[in-house]
C-alpha cells in the first residue's frame, strides 16, 4: 500500500496513555528548571491489528538477536516497534517485557530529529543556561500536577505540544498485555560499523544519536554505493571485506530517507560547531561555510537535499582551510575526524573539494 493510501488518523480511535517527556520552565521561586516526568496523552489505537504492512525489515548480527518485523503504514508514514526503534538512545524507562511501561518520548529524538518537542537540548529553552545532568528534576507526579513546582504556562515545549507530538508519532496496536507500541520511524539505512572486524554495510534504523553511524549511512536503496564506500582505503583499513548484513523488502512508493540530509544535520550540530572559537580567524568563504553549517537544520528544512549538499560542501571548504593554515593547527582534529566523510563526499557522492577547483582568474 502506497503512503497516500494508508489509513488516516480519523480512521482509528484513540486510547489514553502516558509518555515520559522533558520540559523546561520557570519555578515558583523564579529560577529555571528542567523537569523529566510523565504526561498523559491520547494516541491512535489499532485494536484489531488491521493496519497494513508496508515493509519487512530483518536485522542480522547486531547488538540484539537476529529478528524480523514489519513496518506498519499509517497516516502517510511508516511505524516500527518502539522497543527496537528507541533502544539505541535513552529509552531506559521503556522495557520490552512491560507493554504498559511509559515510553520515554525523548528516546525517539534521534530517529525524528525534526520533531522539536522531543529534543533534549543542552541549554534551557527559555534562559539559555547550560543544563547538567544533576539539574534535571524528576517529580513523582505527572507534569499536569506540578503547578506547585513550576509555572505550567512557562513550559517549553508546552504540555499541548508534547501531546500533539505523541498523537502524531506513537501508535498502539492490539489491546492489553498483548498490545504493542509503534513509533513513526524512517526506513533503515546501510551504515558502516566502526569496531567490527570486517568492513561491510549493516542495515539498521537511522538515528542522529550515533554520529559515526549517521555520516556513514546510505539509504536502503543505495546498497551499491554503501559497498563502494566499504572498499575505500580510509574505511576498510586492514580489515577484510564482507557481505552486507540485513534485509529489507519495501512496498512500492515508499522512498528512502535522504541520507545527505541526515548527515548535514549532524555535521552542523557537531563538527561545524567545533570551529566556533576560530570563526573570527576564518576567511570570508570560511565564515560563510561555518554560518551555513551552524544553521543546517533550517537550511535542510527549507532546501532539502540542495541545502544539505551546500552544508557538506562547506565542510570540505573548512577542512581545507584548517589543514592549510598553520595558525589553525590546534583545530586539525576537525579535519581528522571527518576524513571518512570527506572521502565519501568526494569519491562516492562526486563532490569536488575547494582545493581541487581551478583558480579563479585575477581581474584585470
Amino acid at each position: 500500500m502506497r503512503p497516500e493510501r494508508t489509513p488516516r488518523a480519523a480512521d482509528l480511535g484513540t486510547a489514553e496513555d502516558v509518555v515520559v517527556a522533558t520540559f523546561d520552565g520557570i519555578a515558583r521561586d523564579g529560577s529555571d528548571v528542567r523537569i523529566r516526568t510523565a504526561v498523559s496523552v491520547r494516541i491512535p489505537i489499532d485494536p484489531g491489528a488491521e493496519l497494513p504492512s508496508v515493509a519487512r525489515y530483518a536485522a542480522v548480527g547486531r547488538r540484539l538477536p537476529d529478528f524480523e518485523d514489519d513496518y506498519l503504514g499509517f497516516d502517510g508514514g511508516c511505524y516500527f516497534p518502539a522497543w527496537y526503534a528507541c533502544q539505541r538512545s535513552l529509552g531506559g524507562e521503556y522495557h520490552t517485557g512491560n507493554a504498559g511501561a511509559a515510553l520515554y518520548l525523548a528516546s525517539a529524538a534521534g530517529i525524528l530529529p525534526s520533531e522539536d518537542a522531543l529534543q533534549q537540548k543542552p541549554h534551557h529553552r527559555i534562559t539559555g543556561r547550560q543544563i547538567r545532568g544533576q539539574d534535571v528534576l524528576q517529580p513523582a507526579e505527572r507534569i499536569e500536577e506540578c503547578s506547585w513546582l513550576v509555572d505550567l504556562p512557562s513550559l517549553r515545549p508546552s504540555i499541548e505540544e508534547v501531546r500533539a507530538a505523541a498523537a502524531r508519532l506513537i501508535l498502539r496496536q492490539g489491546e492489553g498485555a498483548r498490545g504493542r507500541t509503534f513509533v513513526r520511524t524512517p526506513l533503515p539505512v546501510w551504515t558502516q560499523p566502526r569496531y567490527e572486524t570486517e568492513s561491510r554495510p549493516v542495515l539498521r534504523l537511522p538515528t542522529t544519536d550515533d554520529l559515526h553511524g549517521t555520516v556513514t549511512a546510505f539509504g536502503h536503496d543505495r546498497l551499491e554505493e554503501a559497498l563502494a564506500f566499504a572498499r575505500l582505503p580510509s574505511v576498510r583499513g586492514r580489515r577484510d571485506l564482507a557481505p552486507p548484513s540485513g534485509r529489507i523488502e519495501v512496498e512500492p512508493g515508499w522512498a528512502a530517507e535522504d541520507d545527505l540530509v541526515w548527515i548535514a544535520r549532524v555535521v552542523g550540530a557537531h563538527w561545524i560547531r567545533d570551529l566556533d572559537p576560530v570563526v573570527p580567524r576564518l576567511s570570508a568563504a570560511g565564515v560563510a561555510a561555518w554560518h551555513l553549517g551552524a544553521n543546517a537544520n533550517g537550511v535542510v528544512a527549507a532546501e532539502g537535499r540542495k541545502g544539505a549538499e551546500a552544508v557538506l560542501s562547506g565542510l570540505l571548504r573548512l577542512r581545507d582551510e584548517v589543514e592549510g593554515d598553520p595558525a589553525l593547527a590546534a583545530f586539525r582534529f576537525v579535519a581528522n575526524k571527518s576524513r571518512e566523510l570527506a572521502d565519501r563526499l568526494v569519491h562516492i557522492e562526486g563532490m569536488v573539494t575547494p582545493s581541487a577547483l581551478p583558480p579563479r582568474p585575477h581581474p584585470r
